[in-house]
């Protein structure tokens, strides 16, 4: 990862646009169709390190992860009047190629085998492994599902509703695994 002496302005830009900005550019295409037909769904997906950064990590990738979370929630507070949900997934630490890489130049282990209840242990993360992304498809589908309004169920356009039928007990329970990691 880029510590702080690492991160120099263009990290800075480099980390906003990669982020931020491509967030920005499909909000701005998609919300007006949403707001016109009163119904729509955005899932922001930022990271656990927005608020909780880990030691060396950088700094400019974990101010952009917490500003997406800021400006969801400017967001959602402007459009539920408007039918539209607006959330984001923060998940903590997710297996994936990246993120195996990262840990085992971590020195603790030979193996991500090895590695992986080491840091979940060290992250608190209390089912001694770490997410996985089918953790966190559960919480995707409930997101963009209508049973995720919060004051007055409205009903999907049918273009939308088969969002619905894909919110099986077993998605619902992966959802609620992601909501522990």
């Amino acid at each position: 990862g880029r510590d702080w002496s690492r991160s120099p302005w263009p990290v800075w830009i480099e980390e906003f646009e990669k982020n931020t900005g491509s967030a920005v550019r499909l909000i701005e295409h998609f919300l007006p169709g949403m707001v016109n037909q009163r119904w729509g769904r955005i899932i922001n997906v930022t990271s656990a390190q927005a608020t909780m950064p880990f030691p060396h990590s950088s700094p400019a990738y974990n101010a952009v992860k917490a500003g997406i979370i800021n400006m969801t929630t400017s967001l959602s507070k402007t459009y539920a009047k408007h039918g539209v949900t607006i959330n984001c997934i923060s998940p903590g630490p997710v297996d994936s190629a990246v993120f195996r890489d990262f840990a085992l130049k971590l020195g603790q282990g030979d193996t991500f085998e090895e590695v992986e209840p080491i840091l979940a242990d060290k992250w608190g993360v209390s089912r001694g492994r770490l997410g996985r992304p089918d953790d966190l498809a559960g919480a995707f589908v409930f997101l963009s599902s209508p049973l995720a309004w919060a004051s007055k169920p409205r009903r999907a356009p049918a273009s939308r509703q088969s969002l619905i039928s894909t919110s099986t007990p077993a998605a619902r329970s992966s959802f609620m695994s992601a909501s522990t990691v």
